[in-house]
């Protein structure tokens, strides 16, 4: 049995005693790393924490802002459509005064028609009833010299002889 003084042994203990020695450096090496790798995680778990609360509260924010931006825009919209409406309604209105402007403008020119349409009617009336004596025959009981030929209606000339034509250019 060899003792414990022999040099191989000696040598022996000595590098097991250095490799533990250089394992036992190691380990504290990898307890100082995993000890700072647990600070950097606590560390990056509050500083992550504080950053989800920012990133909370500003998408908060964001969702508000986009709350009073859909009701601005639906208002907008709403008042849009309102006056899209009234402008709507306006052209409908404008066009009916066209129409009925139009109408009514064609309803003079109508009359005048009618108006010289009996005007000739009641031309051929006088012609057929003197036969060849003048207007200016009086009745033989009449005292005050009228013509006893009249035309059927008033006249706006109180018997003062034609109408003047509308479309005659002179006074």
């Amino acid at each position: 049995m060899p003792t414990l003084t022999e040099p191989s042994t000696l040598q022996f203990m000595d590098t097991t005693t250095q490799t533990l020695s250089t394992l036992s450096t190691r380990v504290s090496s990898l307890d100082l790393t995993c000890a700072r790798i647990n600070d950097d995680t606590n560390l990056t778990r509050y500083h992550t924490t504080l950053l989800h609360e920012q990133l909370k509260n500003f998408v908060d924010g964001l969702d508000i802002k986009i709350d009073v931006l859909e009701r601005n825009l639906t208002k907008r919209m709403d008042d849009n459509h309102q006056h899209s409406t009234m402008v709507r309604n306006y052209v409908d209105s404008h066009q009916q005064l066209v129409d009925e402007l139009a109408s009514v403008k064609s309803q003079p020119s109508a009359m005048v028609e009618s108006v010289k349409e009996f005007g000739a009617d009641k031309k051929g009336e006088l012609g057929q009833n003197r036969p060849g004596q003048g207007l200016n025959r009086t009745e033989e009981g009449s005292s005050d010299g009228q013509s006893s030929i009249r035309g059927k209606g008033s006249s706006s000339r109180g018997g003062r002889g034609p109408s003047p034509r509308i479309d005659d250019p002179r006074p």
